[in-house]
């Protein structure tokens, strides 16, 4: 397990490293047999709303998580990747409760369509108190988020 105060750092990914952003996400929808191109990722930079995070763990990037914020003001992750050496070691689980408690209010969370590993993620991450509502393929975790996690 990572330990997440000394190692863990979720910082803002500056307009600079873009290109290495959009390659990784680009590797990332290819891993999840998506569609690798991703219309929207410049407006992480120009649209208020919309935060681009690394995931770092001793300096290395170990991943990156995508928030917006809807025109309600729901607070939703677009996309969160850890990549493979860093998975089941604690990083997705204290990088996701660390974007919780930097964005206050009520937030939305999806699971990946038909993905059990993006399910069991999910739902051992988000506060037990999450209202949970399924479809045919994937949940909606919905919950609140005030001054701590």
């Amino acid at each position: 397990m990572v330990d997440a105060a000394a190692q863990l750092v979720v910082a803002t990914v500056p307009e600079v490293d873009r290109v290495l952003l959009a390659s990784m996400l680009r590797d990332y929808l290819e891993e999840l047999g998506a569609e690798s191109k991703y219309p929207y990722l410049d407006l992480y930079w120009r649209e208020s709303g919309r935060y681009a995070y690394w995931i770092k763990v001793s300096g290395d990037i170990a991943g990156f998580a995508l928030i917006r914020q809807t025109e309600g003001g729901t607070n939703e992750v677009a996309e969160f990747f850890v990549g493979g050496p860093w998975r089941r070691r604690g990083v997705g689980r204290a990088a996701a409760k660390a974007l919780f408690a930097a964005h206050h209010g009520l937030w939305q969370v999806r699971s990946y369509p038909l993905s059990p590993a993006s399910e069991s993620f999910w739902e051992k991450v988000v506060p037990s108190n999450a209202q949970r509502v399924r479809d045919e393929q994937c949940s909606v975790f919905f919950f609140t988020v005030g001054a701590a996690v």
